[in-house]
């Protein structure tokens, strides 16, 4: 399964700077046009945001996920609201 994992985050860097080469070169033909410039900012960002996943699973971080803390709120929130305080 990590291996299938690990193959299936390459292959999306890869499309990933793919796109990014491919936009550059639009930027490059065309540089009044924003278009380019958009997908190469929205691209960095995804990365940025996958490089700190990474990082964060490589030094061991903590699991954090979206359904696991919406779940944890919905817990506290219900505790709060059962409480003779809340």
């Amino acid at each position: 399964m990590g291996i299938v994992r690990d193959a299936v985050f390459l292959l999306g860097l890869l499309a990933v700077f793919v796109i990014q080469l491919i936009a550059g070169a639009e930027v490059a033909v065309h540089p009044g046009d924003s278009g380019g410039v958009n997908t190469i900012a929205i691209l960095v960002v995804i990365c940025f945001t996958i490089g700190v996943a990474r990082a964060w699973e490589l030094i061991g971080g903590p699991s954090i996920g979206l359904t696991h803390e919406v779940r944890a709120l919905v817990r506290n929130r219900e505790r709060d609201v059962g409480s003779p305080e809340g």
